[in-house]
């Protein structure tokens, strides 16, 4: 379909895909980012949600037993003796007004700070854009990135674009991105991804020239000036904030943020899945106790002409002990549930090939909740590309599948996080990517191969 000329994939999938040799298409495989993974990820959010529950669990057993201790102390306020608190004391382990110990946990560093406090030195070192550039200047923690986060930057980047191109001008889009610590201040909760990673990730779109991060909310004007910025653009819950950038000739935009969708919400619904999973989980143990203990009650009425007990277990469970338990309801988010149909496009696909100057790497993935480590396998993907292009005198081009939802539980057993639409947007962004397309089969990467002209999988 796209004339690939290679065809590069993780090393986990190593020796596979030989087939497409057949169709003049080179095989690389490249490893992995280590430490780094998006299932390591839901894992850490649900693991820091259930020490959130252990932490408020301790405070209120801290509370309880503060507030009995001021009882004890006005019962002991006219006695000599601290016999009653000392008895309370220890039989809590420890004083009852020390606080609770604090949780220690074994997150990856991903859930705690990556960044200091410590602001750089002032006046910052000044990365001016030039006469002839119109700076739109935005700022955002960018936290498990989404489409939101996509349309964010889309919007800054062609506000950059309007505004410079009445001036005759060249546009430029800065990002400032939050840190942990100074997202910690605004939300009173750390990020999931560090600092770096976002860092990285911002830096990679398209429609971004230069990235920074951002440590302070009082520091706007100073980051005005240091990037010669001609544009501030916020999102509207900011709206008519930030006025004293104009001073330093800087103009403020407010715009809408995407309805239906942000980092929290798909937090919440990550750990709302996993204790919807729970509860499966003790349904079904619940149902196969109740079909032992029928199997064990038909055993013992064998020779019985009544189905007294049988039926008595029955009622008690309120269903016969053999149907399978009700499926469970919930009100997740359509991002926790297919968005993309199992049927496959006609064959063969049509092509959309590169052409006889270009040499084609076609690579594939899900990138489901999108990280630092799909990153560096796109950049390592391109730079295959770059160097076998280089050699034959050839331009370099990269072409990702990505998985639809369906596909993914097939070869996971479980669905995306993040919708098929929004993962496909959100690669087709990136500076190192030159196409993409739905992969809706593992028995198409031929298909797929002679659809792009690849050279190498």
């Amino acid at each position: 379909q796209f004339g690939a000329n290679c065809l590069v994939m993780g090393d986990d999938h190593e020796g596979r895909f030989g087939e497409v040799e057949e169709h003049g298409c080179a095989r690389v495989f490249l490893p992995r980012t280590a430490g780094i993974s998006t299932t390591e990820r839901v894992l850490g959010i649900i693991a820091n949600d259930k020490l959130t529950e252990e932490a408020t669990l301790q405070r209120k057993k801290h509370e309880a037993a503060l507030y009995a201790s001021l009882i004890l102390e006005l019962a002991q306020s006219n006695m000599t003796t601290g016999t009653i608190l000392s008895s309370h004391e220890q039989d809590n382990g420890d004083t009852a007004d020390s606080a609770p110990e604090p949780i220690m946990d074994d997150l990856s560093s991903s859930l705690k700070d990556d960044d200091g406090d410590s602001d750089d030195e002032l006046p910052l070192q000044p990365k001016l854009g030039g006469d002839d550039t119109f700076t739109v200047v935005t700022f955002g923690t960018y936290d498990l990135f989404h489409v939101g986060h996509l349309q964010v930057l889309g919007r800054a980047r062609k506000v950059a674009e309007e505004q410079a191109a009445e001036r005759g001008l060249k546009a430029r889009l800065v990002v400032g991105v939050s840190s942990t610590s100074l997202h910690r201040k605004k939300k009173d909760v750390g990020t999931i991804v560090p600092c770096k990673e976002r860092l990285g990730i911002i830096a990679g779109f398209k429609v971004v020239d230069d990235v920074f991060v951002e440590k302070s909310l009082d520091l706007k004007c100073e980051y005005v000036k240091q990037f010669g910025a001609n544009c501030l653009v916020m999102g509207d819950d900011h709206e008519g904030r930030f006025g004293e950038v104009e001073e330093h000739g800087c103009a403020r935009v407010f715009l809408p943020r995407t309805a239906g969708i942000s980092t929290t919400e798909r937090v919440l619904g990550i750990i709302a899945n996993d204790k919807l999973t729970e509860e499966a989980t003790l349904q079904r143990k619940k149902h196969e106790a109740a079909l032992y203990a029928s199997l064990i009650l038909e055993l013992a009425q064998s020779n019985m002409t009544t189905g007294t007990i049988l039926s008595s277990h029955e009622q008690d469970n309120g269903d016969t002990a053999d149907s399978a338990p009700e499926p469970i309801m919930d009100d997740l988010s359509s991002s926790l549930k297919d968005d993309d149909g199992d049927s496959d496009d006609e064959l063969p696909l049509q092509p959309k090939l590169g052409g006889d100057d270009t040499f084609t790497v076609v690579t594939f993935g899900t990138y489901d909740l999108f990280h630092v480590g799909h990153l560096q396998v796109l950049g390592r993907a391109r730079k295959v590309a770059e160097e076998q292009a280089a050699e034959r005198g050839l331009k370099a081009r990269l072409v990702v599948g990505v998985s639809s939802t369906s596909l993914h539980r097939k070869k996971k057993d479980v669905g995306t996080i993040v919708p098929c639409k929004e993962r496909l947007g959100i690669i087709a962004g990136f500076k190192v990517v030159d196409d993409v397309f739905v992969e809706k089969s593992l028995d198409l990467k031929c298909e797929y191969v002679k659809q792009f002209g690849a050279n190498c999988l």
